[in-house]
C-alpha cells in the first residue's frame, strides 16, 4: 500500500510530539533568579570560551545573607540533543567534585553528582546547589548591566 506526502507529514508530527524533549545546546548568558525562604536568590552566567569550552559564573545568596559563589571552566561533553556542560570543583584534601549545568526547553538545571559533592557540597550545608533551576525566560537581555562575571 502506497502511503502519500500527508501522511508521512503526520506520522513526523506524531513522532515528533512523543519523543521526549532532550536536552538543549548550551546558551550563553546571564540568566537570574529571585530567592524566597527555601530558595536562594543569584545568577548564573555561561559564556563561550572557545569551541567546546564555557566560562560559568554562579552567584546565590539566601534570605539569611549565606553567600555562594562557584565558578569554573566547563566542558562541553554529550551528544547533539543530550549536551551538559560539566566542571569540576576542586576542594583541598578531596576529589574534586563534578558541576553538571543542562539546558532543558524552560530551564537550566545544575546538578551535582557523585560521592564528592555529597561528602562536601560545593556550597556547603546552607546552600543547595544540587537540583537547583534558573528559567530560561530570565535571562537578561543587556549583557553589560548583567551581574554575570563581575568582580
Amino acid at each position: 500500500m502506497r502511503r502519500g506526502p500527508l501522511a508521512l507529514l503526520c506520522a513526523l508530527i506524531v513522532l515528533t510530539l512523543a519523543t521526549p524533549h532532550a536536552a538543549a545546546a548550551p546558551e550563553e548568558g546571564c540568566y537570574l533568579r529571585s530567592g524566597d525562604a527555601q530558595l536562594p536568590a543569584g545568577h548564573l552566567g555561561i559564556k563561550r570560551s572557545r569551541l567546546q569550552i564555557y566560562d560559568v559564573d554562579i552567584r546565590l545568596v539566601t534570605e539569611g545573607g549565606s553567600e555562594c559563589r562557584v565558578s569554573g571552566v566547563a566542558r562541553r561533553r554529550g551528544v547533539a540533543g543530550q549536551e551538559v556542560l560539566a566542571f569540576p570543583l576542586r576542594q583541598p584534601g578531596a576529589e574534586a567534585c563534578q558541576v553538571l549545568v543542562t539546558t532543558g526547553p524552560q530551564s537550566i538545571v545544575l546538578t551535582t553528582p557523585g560521592q564528592a559533592c555529597a561528602a562536601r557540597p560545593p556550597c556547603g550545608a546552607l546552600i543547595a546547589l544540587d537540583g537547583l533551576r534558573f528559567e530560561r525566560s530570565a535571562k537578561v537581555a543587556d549583557a553589560a548591566s548583567a551581574p554575570c562575571f563581575a568582580r
